[in-house]
């Protein structure tokens, strides 16, 4: 992909995050995607984003099971930022008109005593370096729906999969 179409999918999939719209998956409009397009997308998007005025809190990495990597056909975990408006607190509200179809996920989260540079590492650092664990939730809605066969299309998801 050059860097126009690029620039319209990042831009496209901000506005759909704005406007609380779906999007079809990006693999069924540019069945030639590559990883490398995918989160080049994302990080423009991740861009967006900061530019209104979000932070970087946090790292995520998803598929991280055998299972499910082999379930969704893919052959390595995906990675991304965790935004400052990603971030709903216990005991504060979620709001419903935020969202298309809401629907969660239930997972673990590692809080690190210290900044990770290496993805090769990162599974040896949430055992050495970890400061304590938590339960979170993930967004599944509907509406991020280019989540699902993340790989092979990163991009949609709320959760904002791109490099670590």
């Amino acid at each position: 992909m050059n860097q126009e179409q690029i620039e319209q999918h990042g831009d496209e999939l901000y506005q759909a995050l704005l406007q609380r719209q779906p999007v079809a998956p990006l693999t069924e409009r540019q069945p030639g995607i590559t990883l490398d397009d995918a989160y080049r997308i994302q990080l423009l998007f991740i861009q967006r984003r900061l530019d209104a005025g979000e932070t970087v809190v946090g790292k995520k990495i998803g598929v991280t099971s055998k299972v499910v990597m082999d379930m969704l056909g893919v052959n390595q975990p995906d990675f991304g930022q965790l935004l400052s408006g990603m971030v709903v607190n216990e005991g504060e509200a979620i709001r419903c008109d935020t969202l298309i179809a809401p629907k969660a996920e239930a997972e673990v989260a590692f809080v690190l005593s210290r900044r990770r540079a290496a993805r090769h590492r990162l599974r040896d650092a949430v055992f050495r370096d970890r400061r304590f664990t938590h339960q979170g939730l993930e967004d599944q809605d509907p509406g991020h729906r280019c989540r699902q066969r993340q790989l092979r299309c990163a991009g949609a998801g709320r959760h904002a999969p791109a490099p670590a």
